[in-house]
């Protein structure tokens, strides 16, 4: 009988074992976080669990390209190009790491690099849209208009309402100098997905070439209101409020932002100066003009008295 608590005590513990094995992430559900945490720029995090991902599956092919992706959103494109080139010389059949070298080669300023991983990728997958996407803006950035149209329209009837094909379109019309038919395509991406900063920075630029400032600003607030230390954002809005509004009040607040954020900005020093040159020279010609209007009163009136 006294065995029997015994019996009970060792059957409790064995039943509990299995649950905490379950609550351990898998790899899936691991990559998926590391994923997550790279979209989310939490990088310090991202590296932690990368180190684990990496001890407990060393050269598995899952977890080399999530780690390419970080160094990518790190800045660390060299590694990153490095590690793609070797994916996609060991993984002939993965199509990540061609698309990944394509939209790469593109901010190297390569595109015929850019167009030839781009169509390996759609080779190996037709119906992959990011490979399709790839394709189309390495055909723009190589001027092959009528073939980018021919690849847009694959992508449109197979994605339509996607936001990453409005934004290609939006490309791609810009690149023909059809300034409004981008614009609506770029509205729509952003009407998608509200959030992208970097579409709302496009927009604000485009909105510029069509003088339409007042825009222009709405989508800097907006962009900078998602981003608020984001040096790039507050710096067009400086040079907006500079040159196109000349409001020097509000450029130089926008300068000395930046300042706060960087204290050795070089062009946020020189923004600053720049706005005090233009706003002394502003006084300079409104004293200007008031001594010229008092001597021409006064003139006026001495020879009415004479």
């Amino acid at each position: 009988m006294k065995l029997i608590p015994v019996l009970l005590m060792i059957a409790s513990l064995t039943s509990w074992l299995p649950k905490a094995q379950a609550i351990e992430p898998s790899q899936g559900k691991m990559l998926a976080r590391l994923e997550m945490l790279i979209s989310s720029h939490s990088f310090l995090e991202a590296n932690d669990l990368l180190d684990q991902l990496t001890a407990a599956n060393p050269g598995d092919v899952d977890v080399r390209i999530v780690a390419a992706k970080l160094y990518r959103e790190m800045g660390m494109l060299a590694r990153s190009r490095v590690e793609y080139q070797q994916l996609a010389m060991a993984y002939p059949t993965r199509v990540e790491p061609l698309i990944a070298l394509s939209q790469m080669y593109l901010l190297y300023l390569d595109p015929r690099s850019a167009l030839s991983n781009a169509r390996k990728a759609v080779k190996l997958a037709p119906h992959n849209k990011d490979a399709r996407i790839a394709l189309v803006s390495a055909l723009v950035a190589g001027s092959y208009l009528k073939e980018a149209d021919e690849q847009l329209s694959i992508l449109t009837r197979a994605n339509a309402g996607d936001a990453e094909v409005h934004y290609v379109a939006y490309k791609l019309m810009m690149e023909r100098g059809q300034l409004e038919q981008a614009r609506h395509e770029l509205e729509n991406a952003i009407r998608i997905d509200p959030g992208n900063g970097q579409w709302l920075l496009d927009l604000s630029e485009l909105c510029k070439l069509q003088h339409d400032y007042g825009e222009a600003r709405a989508c800097l607030e907006r962009a900078i209101n998602s981003d608020p230390n984001s040096l790039d954002k507050i710096d067009k809005m400086a040079i907006l409020q500079e040159y196109c509004f000349h409001d020097y009040d509000e450029a130089k607040e926008q300068y000395k932002r930046i300042l706060q954020i960087d204290p050795d900005s070089v062009s946020a020093i020189a923004g600053l100066d720049r706005c005090k040159a233009k706003e002394n020279d502003i006084a300079a010609i409104l004293k200007d003009q008031i001594r010229s209007g008092c001597a021409a009163t006064w003139h006026w009136l001495w020879s009415a008295a004479h």
